[in-house]
Formats: C-alpha cells, sequence, structure tokens
C-alpha cells in the first residue's frame, strides 16, 4: 500500500492527489505548475516506430530532408560518467533509452525533466517496456536532496542519465541507460493533428472533463487555441479526437487520479501506434510535426539498429515507479524545505525493474498490450 503523509494526500492512485510541484525552479514552489504533458514523451516513441517503419531507401529521405529540425547532443562516452560501474556484466539485447519530458515553449530544451521515462526495447522477447519514474521521487542531487525531475535542470541529460542509472542500481546490475530523449511538448496537439486524431472510447465523464480541460487552456495564452468546435458533447461511447481534445483527455486526474490518468495516455499511444503500424498516417508529416519538439543523443545508425524489433509485431507493457510494491510515502517532507516528495526504498525499486525488464510477456506486475 502506498503510504500517506502528514497532509493525507499520499497514494499515487488517490483522486484527492495534489500536484504541488514547480515547474519554473528545481527545488521551490513557484506560481501555478502548467501541467505537463506525459502523451507527447509516449508519441516520440511513436516516432521512432515511424522511423524505422522508413528505413532503406525511405530512411535515407527522411535522413536528408525531413530531420533537420532535430537537435543533437551527444552523451559521454566514459560509462562511469553515465553512473554505469565498469564491473557489472551489460545485456546487450535490450537496449534503454531514456526519455525526457520537458514543459518548455519555442526552441528551448531546459529547465526540470517532469517526466522521466526508460523506453527499453527487448530484441530477447520483441517486446517494448516504458517505465515511469515519478517526478516526485526524493534523491540527493550532488549532495543536496531533491526531486529526481531537477537533475535535467541542474545538468541536462548528461546529470538526468547519471541519476537514473545511480539511483536504480544494484551491486551487480545497471540499467545501462547510454542515450536519451528530450521532448519540448508546447505544441503537443500538432503530434496528435499530424495522424489525424484518434479514436477513443470515453465516459460521459471523462467527456466532460475534456470540456474543462479545454477551459482551463483558454485562460493561458501559451497553450494551443481552442475553438468552439473543440467542445464534445459530453456522452459515452467512441469518440475521434483531435488534437486540443487528445491532450485535454490526457491531462485529465480528477477520475481516478494519477494511475487512471496514466492508463488514458497509455490507450492514447497505443491509437497513434496502430495507426502507425496499419499505415493510417502519413509518415512525412508526423516526422516533420515532432522532429522540433526533440533533442536526442541517438543518430541515424543508433535507430537503425532498433529496426529488428520495430519493424515486426512487438508487445508493449508499462511499468510506473514507486507503484504499490515499492510502499513509498508521499508528502512534505520537513527536511527539505516542506517539499513534497515520494521516498520510498530504491534497492527493492531497482530490485522491481530489473525483474519487470528481465521478464517476457505477461508480465503479473505490468499493463500489456500488443501492438500489431
Amino acid at each position: 500500500m502506498m503510504k500517506t503523509g502528514r497532509n493525507g494526500k499520499g497514494s499515487v492512485g488517490n483522486p484527492d492527489f495534489e500536484d504541488v510541484s514547480s515547474y519554473s525552479a528545481p527545488l521551490k514552489r513557484g506560481k501555478k505548475k502548467r501541467k505537463t504533458l506525459f502523451l507527447c514523451l509516449k508519441l516520440c516513441l511513436a516516432l521512432v516506430c515511424v522511423c524505422l517503419i522508413g528505413a532503406g531507401s525511405a530512411m535515407a529521405y527522411v535522413s536528408t530532408s525531413l530531420i533537420g529540425g532535430l537537435t543533437t547532443q551527444p552523451l559521454s562516452k566514459d560509462l562511469e560518467k553515465l553512473g554505469i560501474p565498469e564491473d557489472v556484466e551489460l545485456d546487450d539485447s535490450v537496449t534503454n533509452i531514456a526519455l525526457f519530458g520537458l514543459d518548455t515553449r519555442g526552441d528551448s530544451f531546459e529547465g526540470n525533466s517532469d517526466i522521466m521515462m526508460i523506453v527499453s526495447v527487448d530484441n530477447r522477447h520483441k517486446m517494448v517496456k516504458l517505465i515511469s519514474i515519478l517526478r516526485d521521487t526524493k534523491v540527493d542531487l550532488e549532495g543536496s536532496p531533491a526531486r529526481i525531475n531537477a537533475a535535467y535542470a541542474y545538468g541536462g541529460p548528461d546529470l538526468a542519465v547519471y541519476t537514473l542509472n545511480r539511483t536504480f542500481a544494484l551491486e551487480d546490475y545497471s540499467l545501462n541507460i547510454q542515450d536519451y530523449v528530450s521532448v519540448n511538448f508546447g505544441n503537443a496537439a500538432k503530434v496528435i493533428e499530424a495522424v489525424d486524431g484518434v479514436d477513443l472510447e470515453i465516459t460521459a465523464e471523462e467527456a466532460g472533463q475534456i470540456n474543462a480541460n479545454l477551459n482551463l487552456a483558454l485562460q493561458d495564452d501559451t497553450r494551443a487555441e481552442i475553438v468552439p468546435e473543440d467542445f464534445i458533447e459530453e456522452k459515452a461511447g467512441m469518440a475521434h479526437l483531435n488534437g486540443n481534445q487528445t491532450v485535454a483527455y490526457s491531462r485529465i486526474r480528477v477520475l481516478g487520479g494519477d494511475a487512471a490518468r496514466a492508463g488514458r495516455q497509455q490507450k492514447v499511444l497505443e491509437a497513434v501506434l496502430q495507426k502507425v503500424r496499419g499505415g493510417r498516417v502519413n509518415y512525412a508529416e508526423l516526422i516533420r510535426a515532432v522532429m522540433p519538439l526533440c533533442k536526442t543523443s541517438l543518430d541515424l545508425e543508433d535507430i537503425l539498429a532498433l529496426s529488428p524489433i520495430l519493424l515486426t509485431d512487438f508487445t508493449v507493457e508499462t511499468l510506473t515507479v514507486p507503484g504499490d510494491r515499492e510502499e513509498a510515502w508521499g508528502g512534505l517532507d520537513p527536511d527539505f524545505d516542506d517539499n513534497w516528495v515520494f521516498i520510498y526504498d530504491f534497492e527493492q525499486a531497482a530490485r522491481h525493474i530489473r525483474e519487470f525488464l528481465e521478464a517476457g510477456p505477461s508480465q503479473p506486475s505490468a499493463q500489456s498490450s500488443g501492438v500489431s
């Protein structure tokens, strides 16, 4: 069970959970935080699939004509600087890539990584596994207490990757993250528009919350423009959602809390992947829409190396840390200026992550779905 802090709002899946972390400073709360969009981080994975589907002669066109807006920044080649011990045996059949979601505007790739994920491409089991690390996880960052999402603000992708590798390590095991993708999702709706929207089964309550979130977006002039046609009828059933509507759907947190919200975001990813794999999207337009939102250490050769699995049917499974197994304490930490944090046993979490990554399909602790 997730333990509750002093203010009684500690559960990850608690619908009353209050998000009080700041987006504008690594450690202190500032003005009301713009809610980040987990959706775009997952869409970045869909983008990788799109690129790989276009392997061969099409990939040459992609590399020269479509990815001009992509920002590249390599990581250190020194494993110790990435938090990877040299004496740990590494599994070359699995590639783990860090995905950082930055709630930034314009061309910026700075600030807190309010979304932190590990995308694991498992060639042995023909699977893609997604591990979400909750941003309020309390860590020691260069000798000071901090939330894990502050690592990116302090030291960019190098320190953020180092922190993930170091935090979730065992004596004989490392996540071995040597690459990353950072996503700027100030223009998230454009990505959904590039695939001509998604079809989702929604409840009447979710439809109402989509409209509520659209109204909230209208109050922030930095967000995508909302038009009257974006508001939907508040009824249950299958709905075709455009970019603004999908973003609003992915932000719902009052119905079921963070766990339910993560499930909605997974539904969006699956819908996008189905379109990508089914050939029902304009690949060129999707790549053009997403590339300016990304910065990565991956080059074309790295992307091509992932193609053996991503060009075939594969299974997607997900894990969120901390979860019930970690028995995390969540609350205002008096030892950290009363900042809201999650505190849990990192060794236990690392064992959980290792078991998840090493398992084949039908992992009991994960949510899985076949993508074909």
